[in-house]
């Protein structure tokens, strides 16, 4: 067993895995110094006295590793942890349930919530339902069996993004999820090609509540809650009024779990009994801008194609016609256009006043979806449509006077 006794001031290293030499390292105002790896640990689980609480989550919060602690209580990874004075033990389940952790890191070590039910919703009903959808967006919806999905962009004749959407087929109907903000614009929008055609469109966004669940642990928890987890990315299964959807939750691969509006709160708790994390719609925002996954209404809009927002995933060029393909297809042929949607990464960790995004002295862009690192070591960073020369990843920037780079955030 290793054991090192440790000022508090000082920094301290407690092997893990003698066999691998495997080591967490922490720092701070900690007492503990004993880690034990095996499951018939008798000292597993011994509480630790109050006066040595504080002690313990210092600790354990101070770890780093690429899980939470939560990991170490997995019943192949009992831990116990000893305090300097030798007789005591930190009760690292109740430190598990009680420690609090930042929402960017439960999303990406363990797993975070949040309400997505805002989320605009369309369903269509009616023999010819498929496809219209298929004629009027840019992506394939003909080939899709009931239980899968796709992301697609619906475009005005002249190739202009009206809207983004998530189309997903079922046995009686086709779902569309969209912004909150363009949801009665796109049933219009929709509803001006429907006229012969056997298509019955509804708005039923307020008749479910969504929550969205990432991170490492998710499908877990999806699992521990008995619900069903779909395999593939937008695809989806159905448990009674329950619906699972794989889709991305603040950029992140993840699960949207649909219930009738009035089992929310039911569907609340049984989520943070679970052990996830509740995260707010401020931080999923500044989680997607980590991610690098751009928004429609904050990253890009109605003024642009396709090809500026590199978002290929949302467009199928082997589909045939439908509306604003004459263009997409027009510029693909072509290869380039003059501006394109890039991530921008500043050496910093936070935010400029200014927005605007210089190249070599020149104006080249606006700073969008702004968000500030989660720290001295992360860095802050946005999205931005920039002139074409500047789209080059690893292209430097300035936003104001703090210098970055242009990333790469195309989707295909």
């Amino acid at each position: 067993m290793g054991r090192e006794a440790l000022d508090e001031r000082v920094v301290g290293l407690v092997h893990i895995n003698r066999r691998t030499g495997q080591r967490l390292e922490f720092a701070g105002s900690s007492n503990v110094v004993d880690v034990r790896m095996s499951d018939d640990n008798p000292l597993d689980g011994q509480p630790v006295p109050l006066q040595h609480r504080l002690d313990a989550i210092d600790f354990i919060a101070r770890i780093d590793d690429d899980r939470l602690p939560r990991g170490f209580v997995a019943k192949d990874r009992a831990v116990a942890l000893q305090h300097a004075d030798g007789h005591h033990f930190v009760n690292h389940h109740w430190y598990a349930s009680n420690l609090e952790v930042t929402v960017s890191e439960a999303f990406r070590r363990c797993a975070a919530w949040s309400d997505l039910s805002l989320r605009g919703r369309l369903r269509a009903t009616g023999e010819d339902r498929t496809r219209l959808l298929h004629a009027i967006c840019s992506n394939d919806i003909a080939g899709l069996s009931p239980g899968q999905g796709t992301y697609a962009f619906f475009l005005s004749a002249q190739g202009k993004i009206q809207a983004d959407s998530y189309i997903f087929v079922d046995d009686d109907c086709v779902e569309i999820d969209c912004e909150p903000t363009t949801v009665d614009a796109l049933r219009q929008h929709i509803e001006g090609y429907i006229i012969m055609d056997d298509v019955v469109l509804e708005t039923v966004s307020s008749e479910t509540a969504r929550f969205g669940i990432a991170g490492p642990e998710a499908a877990g928890i999806v699992r521990a809650i008995g619900l069903p987890t779909p395999a593939g990315r937008l695809t989806f299964l159905r448990n009674g009024t329950t619906c699972v959807r794989q889709a991305l939750v603040a950029g992140r691969d993840g699960f949207w779990i649909e219930v009738p509006a009035a089992e929310a709160p039911d569907l609340t708790n049984r989520l943070l009994s679970a052990g996830a994390l509740n995260a707010t719609a401020q931080e999923c925002e500044a989680t997607r801008v980590r991610m690098g996954v751009p928004r429609f209404g904050a990253d890009f809009g109605p003024a642009n194609i396709p090809h500026e927002t590199q978002q290929f995933c949302a467009v199928s060029f082997t589909k045939g016609c439908y509306t604003g393909q004459e263009i997409v297809e027009r510029v693909r042929s072509l290869g380039r256009v003059r501006r394109l949607l890039v991530g921008i990464e500043l050496d910093s960790d936070s935010m400029p006043t200014e927005t605007v995004v210089r190249h070599q002295g020149s104006a080249v862009g606006e700073m969008t979806s702004a968000t500030p690192g989660c720290g001295p070591a992360d860095k802050a960073r946005g999205f931005s449509i920039v002139r074409r020369e500047a789209a080059d990843p690893g292209t430097p920037v300035h936003v104001g006077d703090t210098p970055g780079v242009v990333i790469d955030v195309a989707r295909h």
